[in-house]
């Protein structure tokens, strides 16, 4: 553990002096690839730009360093939560811990004193290329802490670091290591199959939406682009909720994609205010932009839809 009274360590790569609650301030942090049983020791990651935006592949561990100022006597009882997440609100990564790894509680803290402290946040392989947010929170005793503004007024509990930029994992994802809920491989057409599903909730409200998980994996190399189509359907095939999207986002067209490659897309399929109760069939079809006709098609679950 890193501790100093009253004084002050260099301060990381990227300044930040984010304060929550008056309790502590974030003053600056910084990213690197952490160790694995390649590399002995963290190695950097590009940052550029203004604002800045660290580069990495996914399948890798981020490694978020920090340096914490208390200011006050014992500050509280912290746990800190470092989130990967991306412009939509779907997490992606997640890790909680105590400050350093509980070799020095928080409540032991004086006002004044500089913590350095680190936390390695796993970076899933099957987590598609695309621009994230690196995110903060700092818990007392479960109580998000609120980060204040420049004015001095609460800004939200959750406190944004860097944009991480995540490029394709440099080793495929294996299948038996991918985490989804429910196990069940799907033929869409000769080049994609879907390895599993998980929903968010099996029972869904008119004019709310449903999340949903998929795992795709490319069966060979893929020739062309495709958009996924999510429904809902009830009854005398209502369609009770419907989105319209490329499988795993823009940022990682499938036509990029090389045999065997698995990715995880997420979703919130909208639900018509107009739906009435009852059972529906949740379908995964594939399109064919050129000609916006479904040239694949998965039923993958099913959902009760409360009417309003």
């Amino acid at each position: 553990v890193q501790v100093k009274q009253g004084g002050a360590f260099a301060n990381l790569p990227l300044v930040t002096n984010q304060t929550f609650s008056q309790h502590v301030k974030l003053e600056s942090f910084n990213v690197q690839l952490g160790l694995n049983d390649r590399r002995p020791r963290p190695a950097p990651v590009q940052i550029s730009g203004s604002p800045a935006v660290a580069t990495m592949p996914a399948g890798e561990t981020l490694q978020l360093d920090m340096l914490w100022r208390s200011l006050q006597d014992h500050p509280g009882v912290f746990i800190v939560n470092a989130t990967l997440d991306d412009p939509q609100g779907f997490r992606w990564a997640t890790r909680e811990v105590e400050p350093v790894d509980r070799m020095y509680p928080s409540w032991m803290w004086s006002e004044n004193e500089v913590i350095r402290d680190q936390i390695r946040l796993e970076i899933p392989p099957e987590v598609p290329p695309g621009r994230y947010v690196l995110n903060l929170k700092l818990f007392d005793r479960g109580r998000p802490l609120p980060v204040m503004g420049t004015d001095g007024l609460p800004q939200g509990t959750q406190a944004k670091l860097i944009d991480i930029q995540i490029l394709r994992t440099e080793a495929q994802a294996r299948e038996r290591e991918v985490k989804i809920l429910e196990r069940k491989r799907q033929k869409l057409n000769d080049d994609l199959e879907l390895l599993g599903n998980s929903l968010g909730d099996s029972e869904v409200s008119a004019g709310g939406e449903l999340e949903l998980a998929l795992i795709w994996r490319a069966t060979r190399d893929v020739p062309k682009e495709f958009q996924a189509r999510l429904r809902i359907v009830g009854d005398r095939d209502r369609v009770a909720g419907e989105l319209l999207v490329p499988p795993t986002g823009t940022g990682n067209p499938v036509n990029t994609w090389e045999r065997n490659d698995i990715f995880r897309g997420q979703y919130r399929i909208p639900i018509d205010r107009a739906a009435p109760s009852g059972n529906a069939r949740l379908i995964v079809e594939l399109l064919d932009p050129a000609t916006n006709q479904p040239v694949g098609r998965a039923e993958i679950g099913r959902v009760t839809v409360k009417g309003r």
